[in-house]
C-alpha cells in the first residue's frame, strides 16, 4: 500500500522537467520531506497519509500532515495531525506553536490562546512562545494581558528589538485605557 502511494504520486510526476521532478528514487520519506520542501502539499499528502496508516505510533508522519495540511490552507486537518502528534510524540512541545496557529486560523482565538500558553509552560525559557502569546492577546484586544506576555519574553531576549517596540506601543494603549 505504501509503495503503491508512493509509486503514484512519483507517476505523476513523470511529465515535469529534470530541474522540478522529485527524486522518483527517493524512499517514502525522503519524497515526503522533498515535496514538502519544494511546496508540492499535493504530491506529498497520500503518501503521508500512508506512512502514517503504516507507522500510526510515530510522531513524524503527523509532523508531516500538519505541514502539509498548513500548506494546503485546511487547518482543521492540521489541528487534527496536531493533535497527533501530541498523543504519539516524547516531545509534544515540538507542536508549538503550529498547533495554535492551526486554532487561529479557524477563528477559534480562545483555543489558540490556550494553546500559546501550553506552549509558554511547555518551555518558559524560550521567549519566542510568549511574544507568540502576546501577539495572540493583543489580536483579541487584551492589551493588559498582551504587555505583559511581552515583558515576559523581553526579560528572557531583552536585545530584541521587536519586543521592545510592542511594549512602547501597548505602553502607551495600556495607559490610555486606564
Amino acid at each position: 500500500m505504501l509503495l503503491a502511494a508512493y509509486a503514484a504520486a512519483t507517476a505523476r510526476l513523470a511529465g515535469v522537467g529534470a530541474a522540478d521532478r522529485l527524486d522518483a528514487v527517493a524512499p517514502p520519506s525522503r519524497f515526503v520531506e522533498q515535496a514538502l520542501g519544494e511546496r508540492r502539499f499535493a504530491d506529498a499528502l497520500p503518501v503521508a497519509l500512508e506512512l502514517q496508516h503504516v507507522y500510526p505510533d510515530e510522531p513524524l508522519p503527523a509532523y508531516w500532515l500538519a505541514a502539509i495540511f498548513r500548506g494546503l490552507d485546511r487547518p482543521r486537518d492540521e489541528i487534527d495531525a496536531w493533535d497527533t502528534f501530541i498523543r504519539v510524540s516524547a516531545s509534544p512541545a515540538q507542536a508549538c506553536p503550529g498547533l495554535a496557529q492551526a486554532y487561529e486560523r479557524t477563528g477559534n482565538r480562545k483555543r489558540a490562546i490556550e494553546e500559546y500558553r501550553l506552549c509558554a509552560a511547555a518551555d518558559p525559557r524560550e521567549p519566542d512562545f510568549l511574544a507568540d502569546l502576546g501577539a495572540a492577546w493583543e489580536r483579541q484586544g487584551q492589551h493588559g494581558d498582551a504587555l505583559a506576555a511581552y515583558r515576559s519574553a523581553a526579560r528572557l531576549d531583552p536585545a530584541n528589538p521587536e519586543l521592545a517596540r510592542r511594549i512602547g506601543e501597548l505602553s502607551r494603549v495600556v495607559d490610555t485605557d486606564q
